[in-house]
């Protein structure tokens, strides 16, 4: 069969081809706010299978292919688009490479006799999932990449069908057959436990999380203050730190060293930040969620001139 990749605006509805060839297309992944595409498709050489990156943040839309000579499959890529997890096979091995597409880089993060299918990555190249046989067992295995560790989120002998990792890596979604169907489960990683199901009568199969991608505020000077209206999110990244700091956070309480009701850190929804108005640095991220503000109201970040900070950049 000859499949081609299609794009679909929702509003106003409009269906674009950026595929139309004789090869077949397959495994479509987007980053979260559509600035990339990436998929499969077939080689220049036969038999080898290629991954394709579309890159919409640019005029003409650029779409290049990886690697021409190494067969890779299966792409996924990250919510931020900055990382795609894919697969490869070497000496009947299976390996799950990352891909870093700001240094035009990859990394080996499993290899092994185990067949190993559907690897996924959350922003900044932190965590990876994928689904792995080992004897009768079927297993998605959460991959630390810091920390380099692999730990077991699920093992059943039941069927397993695409597990994907949420931005933050706090969130896993997954199809799992029960009696006869696939359903869609949701899991909180940190904590290993199931959240959600979603039973149906029908089968369920490859979810996919999305999320937008967070609009970054200014920073205006070192020392400075970033507001960030109500509704919106700021996602900031540490810059060069050779000592750790504190970064105060005023969200215009009454109330001294008091969160917002329903405030949380939209990265990891179990940190402390999420109860307390400090954070200690140097840390990959510091990202709030302000939409339970009330109206009018604005979040207020204020930032030790002592501490560094860069906007974070997509693109």
């Amino acid at each position: 069969s000859d499949f081609e990749v299609y794009q679909i605006v929702i509003s106003p509805q409009t269906v674009t081809a950026l595929t139309n060839n004789t090869g077949s297309e397959s495994n479509v992944s987007m980053a979260g706010n559509a600035g990339f595409y990436a998929w499969e498709g077939d080689g220049t050489t036969a038999g080898i299978k290629n991954i394709f990156l579309r890159n919409n943040t640019v005029s003409p839309v650029i779409t290049t292919r990886l690697s021409q000579t190494i067969n890779q499959t299966q792409p996924s890529i990250s919510n931020d688009g900055r990382f795609i997890a894919m697969m490869r096979r070497s000496n009947n091995n299976y390996q799950v490479y990352l891909y870093n597409r700001t240094t035009n880089s990859y990394s080996l993060q499993r290899n092994g006799a185990d067949v190993i299918e559907h690897p996924s990555v959350s922003n900044y190249g932190e965590k990876m999932a994928w689904l792995q046989k080992v004897g009768t067992s079927n297993r998605i295995y959460i991959r630390d990449i810091a920390a380099n560790t692999n730990t077991i989120e699920v093992n059943t002998t039941n069927l397993l069908d695409h597990p994907h990792l949420a931005a933050d890596g706090v969130y896993l979604t997954f199809a799992q057959q029960v009696g006869g169907v696939f359903n869609v489960y949701i899991r909180d990683v940190d904590s290993n436990q199931r959240v959600k199901t979603v039973n149906s009568s029908v089968n369920n199969l490859a979810p996919y999380w999305q999320f937008p991608v967070p609009v970054t505020a200014t920073i205006r000077a070192n020392g400075g203050e970033v507001t960030v209206q109500s509704g919106a999110k700021a996602v900031f990244e540490t810059g060069f730190l050779s000592t750790n700091a504190e970064v105060s956070m005023d969200f215009n309480s009454n109330t001294p060293n008091t969160y917002p009701q329903g405030l949380e850190r939209l990265d990891n929804f179990t940190d402390p930040i999420a109860r307390h108005t400090f954070v200690t640095l140097p840390a990959s991220s510091i990202s709030l969620n302000a939409t339970s503000l009330a109206d009018g109201k604005k979040l207020t970040i204020k930032i030790p001139a002592t501490v560094q900070l860069q906007k974070t950049n997509i693109a």
